[in-house]
C-alpha cells in the first residue's frame, strides 16, 4: 500500500482536510522559521517584541472570554495541550468554545496540503495543528478588519475573509493598490479544540488552564503572540508566560517543570 499523504480540500469557501494515497517519495520532514522570543530578564520580557500580555492580579482570576489565551498548567498532560498555550477565537456559554494551539506547526506547508494553493500568496505558509477536533476543518487568523468576509474574534484578530484576502493581496503584487495587509501576517491552522457548554470553565475550576489577556502599556497584545510563525519547536511562549507572567506553582520550578 503506498503511504498517505494528507490533503486540505476546498469546499463551500472553507477548507477541509482528507487523504490520499501517494505515489512519490515520501518527502524529508521540514521545519518551519524558528522565531527566538526575547532573552530579556525584566518583568515583561514580551514587550520588547511588541508583544503585551497583561499578568492577572495576585488571587483575581482573569474572565473567561473570546480573544483571550488559555495557558496550560504545568501538570497537564493532554496530548495535544501540555505546556501549550491556545488562543480562545470562540466564547459562547451557550452553545460552547473553540481555540486552537498556537505551538504545533506541521511538516507541511499550504500548498501541500492544498495544491490549489501552488500560486497562492500564501502556498509557503506552514500550517499549524490547531487540535484534534473540527472535522478537519482550517482555520486562518490575521489582524486586517478591512478584509471583506472577516469577522472580529477578539485580541485584535480577525478570522476567516480568504477570497477577499487573496483579491487584495493581488491588487498589492501588481501594483493597482496598497491595503496595508502583510502576507506573513495571516497564520493558518487544520482542526482546532472545542468544548461543550460549561466544559472550558469546569476545566479551568479543576485547575488545568490559566486565563490571561492583552495588557494595556502599548504593543500588540495577544495578537502578536498568536500570528507568531515559529513559535512552536521549544515552547518557548509557554515557558515565558510560566516564567515571567504567572504564578509559580508549587512543586515546579519557574520554567514549569516539575522539581
Amino acid at each position: 500500500m503506498p503511504p498517505i499523504t494528507p490533503l486540505l480540500l476546498l469546499h463551500a469557501g472553507l477548507l477541509t482536510l482528507a487523504f490520499q494515497p501517494s505515489y512519490h517519495r515520501h518527502r524529508q520532514q521540514r521545519r518551519p522559521p524558528f522565531i527566538t522570543l526575547s532573552a530579556s530578564t525584566s518583568d515583561k520580557p514580551l514587550v520588547a517584541e511588541g508583544i503585551d500580555i497583561q499578568c492577572p492580579p495576585p488571587g483575581i482570576p482573569t474572565p473567561l472570554a473570546q480573544g483571550c489565551l488559555l495557558v496550560a498548567k504545568p501538570w497537564e498532560y493532554n496530548h495535544f495541550t501540555s505546556k501549550s498555550c491556545l488562543f480562545l477565537y470562540k466564547y459562547d456559554p451557550e452553545t460552547g468554545s473553540r481555540g486552537v494551539v498556537l505551538e504545533r506547526p506541521t511538516a507541511f506547508t499550504l500548498s501541500e496540503l492544498a495544491p490549489p494553493f501552488s500560486s497562492s500568496v500564501f502556498s509557503n505558509h506552514t500550517v499549524f495543528l490547531g487540535g484534534e477536533q473540527g472535522g478537519d476543518m482550517a482555520v486562518l487568523l490575521h489582524p486586517y478588519g478591512q478584509i471583506p468576509g472577516a469577522r472580529s474574534v477578539g485580541g485584535g484578530l480577525f478570522y476567516g475573509g480568504l477570497k477577499g484576502a487573496e483579491a487584495m493581496l493581488k491588487e498589492q503584487e501588481d501594483g493597482t493598490a496598497d491595503h496595508g495587509l502583510d502576507p506573513n501576517r495571516f497564520k493558518w491552522w487544520f482542526n482546532y479544540m472545542s468544548w461543550g457548554p460549561g466544559q472550558l470553565e469546569e476545566q479551568i475550576a479543576n485547575g488545568s488552564w490559566d486565563v490571561m489577556e492583552g495588557g494595556k502599556e502599548g504593543g500588540e497584545g495577544v495578537a502578536g503572540a498568536v500570528l507568531r510563525q515559529g513559535i512552536a519547536l521549544e515552547r518557548e511562549l509557554w515557558k515565558t508566560l510560566r516564567r515571567h507572567y504567572l504564578p509559580r506553582e508549587t512543586g515546579y520550578d519557574e520554567n514549569g517543570e516539575e522539581e
